[in-house]
């Protein structure tokens, strides 16, 4: 691996915590060495490559996935249509 974390690739600064042996859940077999980040990132995620492909689109989307804005943008114009009723 070249002394770097498998995913992002930076190695552990002097006086940094060294690497983590990831390994896989289920199987056990061991995936590579880890930063504490990355480490913590796939545990967040529970290893779920479905739950990482719906954080790249929200990501990709500027934070919210279309589906949410569309409904973000109906419950606003809901509300504003009941604010005029109230005036």
């Amino acid at each position: 691996q070249g002394g770097g974390c498998a995913i992002c690739g930076r190695a552990p600064l002097p006086g940094e915590r060294r690497l983590h042996l990831d390994h896989d859940h289920e199987t056990n077999l061991i995936r590579g060495f880890l930063c504490s980040g990355c480490n913590l990132g796939l545990g967040s995620f529970k290893d779920s490559i479905e739950n990482l492909e719906k954080a790249i689109s929200y990501i990709r989307a500027g934070g919210t996935l279309p589906a949410i804005q569309a409904e973000i943008a109906k419950e606003a114009d809901r509300a504003i249509d009941e604010m005029w009723k109230t005036r």
